[in-house]
């Protein structure tokens, strides 16, 4: 038991090794790309939103992940519990970001950032709701998939934020390709067999407090 548990470590240490030097030389390419395609100020843009979402990112998982990883003896009722906790969580900071996109544009005399206020959020979110799936991924010693997905999501938003920014779209091209990276991420651990059925239609707040 302690030799294929030790066997699974050194494999998972080898595909999240091998899945990090990847998603690096891609971010590398796509910030040299961007660089030539985009200003600074669509740069600058995303900088000032993203003052306030890495705020909210503090708030956003409350150490619950931490609690998927560690207890050993959790239930299904409570993991789900945990789940949805951390959804409603996530969606609400992502609701506040966005209500507050007003004074975020008033403040930074920038009328669009009301706007761009809105798809981060939302990026903010997937990324947010992800983070207990990918806990419990972890905790399952899933590393293959967990190196798949973050291999696939940076290949695809590379290749979104580079016909973007080819087509012109500017700020939109970083907005839409950190989307699509928290969407893929989530998506794909989400979805995998084990994870998918923890996914039940109960809260038990009793049973989460202790």
């Amino acid at each position: 038991m302690g030799e294929n548990l030790r066997g699974q470590a050194v494999l998972g240490m080898k595909w999240i090794g091998a899945a990090t030097i990847f998603v690096f030389a891609i971010n590398l390419a796509q910030n040299i790309l961007l660089g030539r395609l985009l200003g600074p100020r669509d740069f600058g843009l995303i900088g000032m939103i993203w003052v306030i979402l890495g705020l909210a990112q503090l708030f956003a998982d409350s150490g619950m992940s931490n609690l998927l990883l560690q207890r050993q003896d959790l239930t299904p009722r409570q993991t789900a519990t945990i789940i949805w906790l951390n959804f409603a969580v996530s969606s609400g900071l992502a609701l506040l970001c966005w209500a507050s996109a007003p004074l975020i544009a008033a403040y930074y005399r920038e009328p669009v950032l009301k706007e761009l206020t809105f798809w981060a959020a939302l990026s903010f979110a997937v990324a947010a709701v992800g983070q207990p799936f990918r806990a419990l991924a972890q905790k399952q010693l899933r590393f293959p998939r967990l190196a798949a997905a973050d291999l696939l999501s940076a290949a695809m938003g590379f290749g979104l934020a580079a016909w973007l920014a080819w087509q012109g779209q500017g700020v939109y091209a970083l907005l839409f390709s950190s989307l699509a990276v928290s969407l893929v991420k989530t998506l794909f651990v989400a979805t995998l067999p084990g994870i998918s059925q923890l996914l039940q239609p109960v809260f038990a707040w009793r049973e989460l407090r202790p």
